[in-house]
Parts: C-alpha cells; structure tokens; sequence
C-alpha cells in the first residue's frame, strides 16, 4: 500500500487525464496477499500486478512464489503480467 500511495501523491498533482497504475510483486509473503486483495478493492482499483523473471536478486521472483501470486490474481479478478525479457535473451544465446 506504501507503494501505491507513494505513486499516487506523485502523479495526481501533475496529470489532467485518467490513468491506471500495476504493481510490481518482487517478493512473496502472506502480507502481500493481503496487500493485493486491499489494492483490486473497490476503493483503490490496482486490478494488473507484474511479476519479473529477470533481474535476479532484485526483483525476480522464484516459480512457486510466481504461481502463488497467479492464484491470487485469480481469486481476486486480477490480470497478472510476467516480464521475461533478460530470461529469454539469455535462453536464446544459450540455445544457439
């Protein structure tokens, strides 16, 4: 929730249209599950969450924390996002 507050009091002052923000799950715990289900509420609309195979150590996060945060974009109605993009170029170099 920090995350988005922090957003919103950054782009509301500055915009004259409507916008959407996502969140970015970099980690896993039962507080972020509870996170995400306050976030797709009603009240704040976050209803996309992104999710990162790259950037190990950073943001990345491993496969079964990645599938929990799937079932929980599906018990809540989210759309959840997978950015592969340093994974891909590195499976590609390795496979040709």
């Amino acid at each position: 929730m920090a995350a988005y507050e922090q957003w919103r009091s950054w782009a509301d002052p500055k915009v004259c249209c409507d916008y959407s923000l996502h969140m970015a799950v970099t980690h896993w715990s039962e507080a972020v599950r509870q996170e995400m289900h306050k976030l797709c509420s009603d009240k704040v609309g976050i209803n996309s969450f992104k999710m990162f195979m790259a950037y190990k150590d950073m943001l990345m996060i491993n496969d079964g924390e990645m599938l929990e945060v799937f079932k929980t974009c599906k018990e809540i109605g989210a759309i959840g996002q997978v950015s592969i993009t340093l994974y891909c170029k590195s499976l590609f170099v390795e496979t040709f």
